[in-house]
């Protein structure tokens, strides 16, 4: 077996025992964002966006936050605070397992490095893009692409785009729950962006099982 599905699994254990204990500890300014009904847009749009970056080690309620963008922003505005929040949490976690990379090297063999190097170079945008809107696994995934050194630029467009989606369809929720008006339209655009992204997503996997992994 790989010893990089050893680091998997242990990033998985530290970010579940983190939900656990910040839930245990009950803060109760993530479980309930009341900063939403500030005044003050300025510093509900800083909060919100501190929170969803903050959410690579805290049980942050995305979801809610993000619905709430939508509800106090609007559509177009809240969904780029939303996505700005949630690919700040994509660039520090790259940049924390980057600065782990020396110490994966020295608890793996060469073989097994190299090996989820190549791994993660093909499989790295389909992990990344499909993982960003999963609680525990997007945190593990984005971590091991900076230990495995993979291109930034690289996870920064794939967090993009496994992002945005998730962030448009909360904002649309967030515009119709306050105003009727839109309900319809919000869950049409929602089913049909799923639909597309489900869509593209078993496209590209296709295409990315049937490349050659390059052993060299």
């Amino acid at each position: 077996m790989n010893r990089i599905w050893y680091i998997v699994v242990g990033l998985l254990i530290i970010f579940t025992f983190l939900f656990l204990f910040v839930n245990w500890i009950d803060i109760p300014f993530l479980s309930s964002p009341e900063y939403l009904e500030e005044e003050n847009s300025i510093m509900v749009m800083s909060i919100s966006i501190l929170l969803l970056a903050s959410d690579l080690f805290l049980p942050v309620p995305g979801s809610i936050i993000m619905m709430g963008n939508g509800a106090v922003f609007g559509i177009v505005l809240g969904t780029t605070i939303s996505l700005t929040g949630s690919l700040l949490s994509s660039v520090l976690g790259f940049f924390i397992g980057s600065r782990f990379k020396r110490l994966a090297n020295k608890l793996i063999s060469n073989k097994d490095f190299h090996n989820g190097k190549l791994f993660i170079e093909k499989y790295g945008q389909v992990a990344i893009i499909a993982s960003r809107p999963v609680p525990l696994m997007s945190e593990t995934v984005i971590i091991l692409t900076g230990i495995l050194g993979y291109d930034f630029r690289k996870m920064a467009i794939n967090s993009f785009l496994g992002l945005l989606p998730a962030s448009l369809i909360y904002a649309l929720i967030g515009v119709a729950l306050i105003d009727p008006r839109y309900s319809i339209f919000s869950l049409l655009i929602a089913l049909l962006l799923s639909g597309l992204i489900w869509v593209i997503g078993i496209f590209w996997s296709r295409i990315q099982i049937k490349k050659p992994l390059n052993n060299k």
